[in-house]
């Protein structure tokens, strides 16, 4: 009767864990459905998603990468997504307009016949600075992974590969980096505080000398290399004309631009 009873409490709990899981993956899939029905989308909309699926722990929103480049359009400063997982850091610039796009990899972009420019190129210098905060790490150099995210439904390009993504697809492409596994949790959890320290490195930098003639990836800069640690629970929230921060949640979560 003893071990029956047990044994009862044990199921009793398994099936409680089960359900609770069930019912976090629906919300989960219900609060996707629910933003993308709605109709403005931005960079933000395409964080919310990620967030909803994969959390907010190392998910990261308008990051400063790029040093002294804000006057120039050729030049993108702040990435507008970057999440550090087991697979490596993934840098997402998201595309807001629809309408037809000619999207080369590298060359001019036209989007209805006019000139846009190539997010690819415009974003070169963010792909170098993360490299630059990810060699903190002894252990040799660490993936780096970039797209751009089409966040319109209206949104049509020409050319397809595999760094060019819809809302819907760029579910498929984290999961893919995710599951490769070449970072520890405790690697994980230190290259995240790396990406935090280092944007706030190039922030005080840029309002310390304004604008160089030229802009350029951010350069490495004195950091405190972090200790292997357990997920921190600190969600920050920077913001450089006020000077402000908070707490909120789970999130380490950057918005510096």
């Amino acid at each position: 009767m003893h071990l029956y009873l047990i044994g009862m409490i044990v199921f009793g709990v398994l099936s409680v864990g089960l359900m609770l899981a069930i019912v976090h993956t629906i919300v989960k899939i219900q609060t996707q459905n629910a933003l993308l029905a709605l109709s403005g989308r931005d960079s933000e909309f395409v964080y919310e998603l990620l967030a909803a699926k994969y959390g907010r722990l190392r998910l990261f929103a308008h990051v400063p990468l790029v040093k002294n480049a804000g006057y120039s359009k050729e030049v993108k400063r702040c990435c507008d997504i970057v999440f550090v997982c087991a697979g490596g850091v993934i840098l997402l610039n998201v595309v807001t307009e629809g309408g037809k796009f000619d999207n080369p990899k590298t060359g001019q972009w036209l989007r209805n016949g006019k000139r846009y420019i190539n997010p690819f190129e415009a974003s070169s210098l963010q792909y170098l600075a993360a490299e630059n905060f990810l060699a903190v790490e002894s252990a040799g150099a660490k993936p780096v992974h970039r797209a751009v995210i089409f966040a319109s439904d209206d949104a049509k390009y020409s050319e397809k590969y595999p760094e060019v993504l819809s809302v819907y697809e760029m579910f498929d492409y984290v999961d893919g980096i995710a599951a490769s596994r070449v970072l520890t949790p405790a690697e994980v959890s230190a290259a995240a505080e790396l990406l935090n320290q280092f944007s706030a490195n190039v922030t005080a930098d840029d309002l310390g000398e304004g604008n160089l003639p030229k802009p350029r990836a951010s350069k490495l800069p004195e950091m405190k290399k972090p200790q292997a640690s357990a997920p921190s629970d600190t969600n920050v929230i920077g913001d450089v004309s006020s000077g402000s921060s908070g707490t909120d949640g789970d999130t380490i979560q950057v918005k510096l631009d």
